[in-house]
């Protein structure tokens, strides 16, 4: 009976240190370092993007190295957003600086090993000189859904650099959602666009499908 009894302790105190392991996330222990907990709305204003190129963000903001992160961006990178985190996955933004000196915030899914199994931009904001701006932001409708909106707008014609008699632009809504293993899945909701003629250098005219923006 000792013998039987001492068996069954075991293996409930073996089970509970595997539970706690399980759940004892790389990430999650990182949970209270997040400057944001749970956002729905994902934006850029310019005091964001000045403070983050000048190096000015306050010390909420906590830049981190980490092996598996560090094989992928270049660019130093902030713990901006912890989303979530249960049996199936675990969900955050990072804040760092994207293509061509733009900001981004990008949405990290791990799986339950903490292997990152999706990366997407959920925020965007820069220009290209001389031709045209863009902005990406998100809105989380529940836990499982986000509704991504890119806007891209032209103030000047790109060669000859002269301003446009009207603001145009292009806009792509985009839903994204979680499978049952974590994984992001995206669908094109709507994508408005409409006719701009571009003159270039030597006088040939170009016709864009561009959305009217204003």
């Amino acid at each position: 009976m000792r013998i039987l009894f001492t068996i069954i302790l075991g293996l409930t105190m073996f089970a509970c240190r595997t539970k706690k392991s399980n759940n004892n996330s790389h990430w999650l222990n990182l949970k209270d370092s997040f400057h944001f907990q749970n956002l729905q709305d994902f934006t850029a204003d310019t005091g964001l993007v000045l403070n983050f190129f000048n190096k000015t963000l306050d010390s909420s903001f906590h830049s981190i190295k980490d092996k598996q992160l560090d094989s992928i961006f270049s660019q130093p990178y902030y713990l901006y957003s912890w989303q979530r985190h249960d049996t199936t996955l675990t969900a955050f933004t990072i804040l760092t600086e994207g293509f061509g000196e733009c900001l981004e915030i990008r949405l990290l899914t791990f799986d339950k090993s903490d292997k990152l199994i999706s990366d997407i931009i959920v925020t965007k904001l820069g220009r290209e000189p001389g031709s045209y701006s863009y902005e990406t932001k998100t809105h989380f409708t529940n836990q499982d859904t986000f509704l991504t909106t890119h806007t891209r707008t032209y103030a000047n014609d790109e060669l000859t650099q002269k301003k446009l008699s009207r603001v145009v632009g292009d806009t792509l809504l985009v839903r994204h959602f979680f499978d049952k293993s974590g994984k992001i899945n995206s669908q094109t909701i709507d994508s408005s666009l409409t006719s701009h003629k571009f003159k270039d250098k030597d006088g040939y005219v170009t016709e864009r499908m561009l959305k009217n923006s204003a």
